[in-house]
């Protein structure tokens, strides 16, 4: 994806690293003695070697991070898919209680005034066979 423009980053700041190493090694080793040019040599291959390396790292890092953003788009995309689910069946669950609740409201409001009114007859002959009241 954007991955190119990381890698850029990095070799820019690895050059721009590796030039201010040369700048302060040419500065430090003026002259032009033999050993003087086989430190700054060795001295600037090191920064080369280092700078590389830093690239590689961040390259590295970059590719995990890919890697580790296509795993996270597919886990959103089969969690959305759930959620849809979810809202779908939980609709449909909905539905389907109201429908029940629709069928059964007058049932039971029946059920409870035969039992309110069989209560009531009950509690009348009990006080009448045993005299109360």
């Amino acid at each position: 994806m954007n991955g190119w423009r990381y890698s850029v980053l990095g070799v820019a700041i690895a050059m721009m690293a590796l030039g201010l190493l040369a700048i302060s090694y040419s500065n430090t080793f003026r002259g032009s003695t033999k050993e003087r040019r086989e430190a700054r040599i060795k001295q600037l291959t090191e920064a080369l070697a280092d700078a590389l390396q830093i690239v590689d790292t961040i390259q590295n890092e970059v590719t995990e991070g890919q890697r580790l953003l296509g795993s996270l788009e597919n886990e959103i995309a089969a969690n959305r898919n759930l959620a849809q689910l979810s809202s779908e069946q939980s609709k449909a669950v909905t539905e389907l209680v109201r429908g029940e609740v629709q069928r059964e409201r007058w049932p039971g409001v029946l059920v409870q005034i035969v039992v309110g009114v069989l209560l009531i007859g009950l509690g009348i002959l009990i006080s009448h066979v045993f005299h109360v009241g």
